[in-house]
């Protein structure tokens, strides 16, 4: 009995274009990557820095290299290529999935220079299944500057909390004792004495310590002031 031939199923369009993409990524990716190692090997000593590297005396550069007459590579993709080649020896072994992002992806992840924190956005870029958009917004995020760090903050803090007790001791009234407080004062009985004469070294103890916190605390402030 003769077996019929079964037509092979054809691709949905979407298929279709998710493979393209992918075998188009997948080319992209590694042309990139053997070009930049190429030039990292052969001009650079493997040294990313030296690559990028504005030195003037420099004997070659990837600029000289982008204005050969016969180069069909501009300045911008052969810097981004020896970045992503760099960037690829630097975390693709810490990070499951890296070789199936986007030539753009990796393109985005170039422009962050901490690796750890490079390795965290890829794997969240994988993980959550980011769009080049949302990595670039994610990208930018991490390259902002804090305004105030954890440590700026804790000293504003602290700043703050002088400044309220500062406020507070400065409204406990100027203590003036007249020739008729004197009077008053001998009338009184001995503990009552006793006990306001106490009470009145406890108070400048007190101020005498607070005089001593104050004087370090201006020659802090001061010698800040100078620098």
């Amino acid at each position: 009995m003769t077996k019929k031939n079964v037509p092979a199923t054809t691709p949905s369009l979407d298929d279709a274009v998710k493979e393209i993409n992918s075998i188009y990524n997948k080319a992209q990716i590694q042309c990139a990557i053997e070009i930049g190692k190429y030039l990292l090997a052969e001009f650079f000593d493997n040294d990313i820095n030296k690559a990028l590297s504005k030195n003037p005396d420099k004997e070659i550069s990837l600029r000289t290299i982008s204005e050969h007459d016969s180069i069909n590579i501009d300045y911008p993709n052969l810097s981004k290529m020896v970045r992503i080649a760099d960037q690829e020896k630097e975390i693709a072994d810490s990070c499951d999935g890296f070789a199936e992002l986007t030539y753009s992806h990796k393109s985005e992840l170039i422009k962050i220079k901490d690796s750890n924190k490079k390795i965290r956005l890829a794997i969240d870029c994988i993980k959550f299944k980011w769009s080049v958009r949302k990595l670039a917004e994610k990208v930018k995020a991490a390259k902002k500057p804090k305004k105030d760090s954890d440590k700026s903050k804790q000293s504003i803090a602290a700043a703050n909390e002088f400044i309220k007790i500062i406020n507070k001791a400065m409204k406990v009234p100027v203590i003036k004792v007249t020739n008729e407080d004197k009077g008053l004062l001998d009338e009184l009985k001995q503990k009552k004495k006793d006990e306001l004469l106490q009470k009145t070294k406890e108070m400048k103890k007190r101020f005498e310590s607070m005089n001593a916190e104050c004087e370090k605390l201006i020659t802090k402030l001061e010698a800040t002031k100078a620098n």
